[in-house]
């Protein structure tokens, strides 16, 4: 049986945390331990001390107005214990909107079973049909995650360079299938960053690949990942070699196709979206067999 724990960081709130659940609930029986920061540090900083203060061989980042199916950890788990190449598995992203009181679903396409995605095969993949894996989708090894760090200066960054630098180093498995769904609503602090120029932390994000590991580097350059980020930012970014080093002809056109993929889609029904990613992933799916 491989230890259970919800792991609660109270980043220093006007009002303690640990007293007010256990008004309401039994904190040992449900397996809760709460790490109080003595000052606010901020979302991402408490995230890199909940990496330090785990002691699961597991590990899920996620909100906590993220909706999670019940056979969630189960089904990753399992997965994990039985491919030790993998450094974490993820599966489709679900969308809550609150505003609207709707769910969607986007179906990545990438297998029609669990597939683990060496790091070869994923860079291929992600060369033929960019995607963005969900981070709130993803059951992480601790030691894998302990080996890169969290790296809280990344900001709103920090959980994809985890994904993707572990896919293309050590590879991951895929699960089809949406377990998780993402809270959409106006006051998320993600959302008001996006409203920023981030083009800083771009940077930042290539030159942490390249000081860490050459090979992953050359892998997000092949794999045209500069078309990831907002236009805009990558534009500002541009200013930097490390970044330059990124931009091919491809990868821009991608990046300017993705941008105006994104501004479109609130006008296009959810089942078009993923009748089109089906076709594009179909096509991936048979050139990297």
């Amino acid at each position: 049986m491989l230890e259970k724990e919800i792991l609660i960081i109270d980043d220093g709130s006007a009002e303690l945390v640990e007293p007010l659940l256990k008004n309401q609930l039994d904190l040992k029986t449900h397996n809760i331990r709460i790490v109080r920061n003595k000052n606010n540090i901020g979302i991402y900083a408490s995230l890199k001390r909940a990496l330090n203060e785990t002691t699961t061989k597991y590990v899920h980042l996620g909100s906590s107005n993220d909706e999670i199916k019940p056979k969630f950890f189960k089904n990753h788990i399992r997965e994990l214990e039985r491919n030790n190449q993998a450094a974490f598995s993820f599966g489709d992203p679900g969308v809550y909107h609150e505003k609207k009181g709707r769910y969607s679903e986007f179906y990545l396409n990438l297998a029609k079973d669990i597939q683990y995605f060496s790091p070869e095969q994923f860079l291929r993949l992600y060369r033929k049909t960019p995607f963005h894996i969900g981070s709130n989708t993803a059951v992480h090894r601790t030691e894998c995650l302990r080996e890169i760090g969290f790296l809280a200066d990344l900001e709103l960054y920090a959980d994809w360079f985890i994904i993707y630098f572990l896919a293309f180093s050590k590879g991951c498995a895929y699960l089809p299938g949406v377990q998780t769904y993402y809270t959409i609503h106006s006051n998320a602090y993600s959302e008001k960053q996006k409203m920023r120029n981030n083009s800083d932390l771009v940077i930042k994000y290539f030159h942490y690949a390249k000081s860490m590991n050459r090979d992953v580097y050359e892998s997000y350059r092949s794999a045209g990942f500069i078309s990831a980020f907002p236009l805009k930012e990558v534009i500002f970014a541009l200013r930097d070699p490390e970044v330059l080093m990124m931009v091919t002809f491809r990868s821009f056109f991608i990046c300017l196709v993705r941008n105006v993929w994104h501004f479109i889609t609130e006008c296009i029904p959810v089942s078009v979206r993923n009748v089109l990613r089906y076709i594009f992933a179909k096509r991936s799916k048979l050139e990297i067999s």
